[in-house]
């Protein structure tokens, strides 16, 4: 069932009971929903009132036929008892195996996640999943709540993870640490979106570690406004060398990189065998300069094996616009020092 079909039935400022009918009314289509796939987008709607929640959280349960559940909760002002009902009702539920839920800017906290894991099946169905809590003051308690509910879906293969400014510090890394070492044989896509939770050099390099150990084709790390520094610039870009992915996606931005750093990329980037990289190094002014010719160097010097796209922004972009180019046709002249 569509979701329009809820956004054409309320406007924000239908009657209660309009509004409510209207709810009993879409609780009822996803109760009797044929297909295995159901997408449901509350964007910005009202599901502060808990009775609305528990409704759709029975109609959830009732319907055993769902295997893919997409679920935008962005914004709804849901209260803590209503994700308390809704949340276990999803992820208990004993077919869906892939879920989408968008929960960012609920206010979330941590210890409301700590409960809602604490209620959960201790081996959940889902083997692909794409989760959004950014923007929720989850802090490391709730962190840890969401790689401990990870850890107990066995068959997790695939995942999508927003937790960009919740505050994750020290404890929450090291909780994700673990849950990917134990994941590390059966992860084939990870896609972990950090950006601004300054975990600092020493989380990153732990993370950047473990990551090396994993059976990965596929990484997407965004770790823009982390405090990465060089210890842990370092750690992540040799990621490039060392893993033998298809595909690697990385954001460093804003992490006060060193220009030392630029020669440790060069050395990644001339043995990096994937068959397609994305590299954004860009508002990180210290690497400004020098540093981006010797990196336009190494494209045609130092023959890379993969279709590479590398940012640095500001005018010296096109530095290494030119040189990706050149490599494409083949055509490339070492500069004279």
């Amino acid at each position: 069932m569509a979701a329009s079909s809820f956004e054409s039935v309320l406007g924000f400022f239908s009657p209660p009971s309009a509004l409510d009918i209207a709810w009993e009314r879409e609780c009822r289509s996803i109760q009797n929903h044929r297909g295995d796939f159901l997408e449901l987008n509350y964007w910005r709607r009202d599901l502060s009132v808990l009775q609305r929640v528990q409704t759709l959280a029975a109609a959830l349960e009732t319907n055993r036929r769902l295997e893919s559940v997409s679920i935008c909760l962005t914004n709804t002002g849901i209260s803590c008892e209503g994700l308390e009902r809704l949340l276990p009702a999803i992820l208990n539920h004993p077919r869906i195996s892939s879920l989408t839920l968008s929960l960012n800017e609920c206010r979330i906290s941590g210890s409301t996640l700590t409960r809602i894991v604490g209620s959960l099946s201790e081996n959940l169905a889902l083997n692909s999943l794409s989760l959004d809590l950014s923007f929720n003051p989850l802090n490391d308690e709730g962190a840890v709540a969401i790689f401990r509910l990870l850890g107990r879906c066995m068959r997790l293969g695939q995942v999508s993870l927003n937790l960009s400014s919740t505050r994750i510090q020290r404890a929450g890394m090291s909780t994700l640490v673990e849950w990917i070492s134990n994941s590390r044989t059966r992860l084939e896509a990870l896609v972990l979106k950090l950006e601004d939770n300054a975990i600092g050099g020493a989380s990153g390099k732990q993370l950047a570690d473990i990551l090396e150990t994993t059976s990965l084709q596929t990484l997407a790390l965004d770790l823009r406004g982390n405090e990465l520094g060089s210890l842990g610039t370092n750690a992540f870009l040799h990621l490039m060398s060392v893993l033998a992915l298809k595909t690697m996606v990385l954001r460093l931005q804003k992490n006060h990189i060193p220009a030392s750093t630029s020669s440790v990329l060069c050395e990644e980037l001339a043995q990096c065998g994937f068959q397609s990289l994305t590299l954004d190094i860009s508002e990180n002014p210290e690497i400004l300069g020098r540093p981006v010719e010797d990196i336009a160097e190494t494209f045609g010097v130092q023959m890379l094996n993969c279709a590479a796209n590398v940012y640095v922004g500001g005018p010296q972009q096109s530095l290494i616009d030119a040189a990706m180019q050149r490599r494409a046709s083949g055509v490339f002249t070492k500069r004279a020092r």
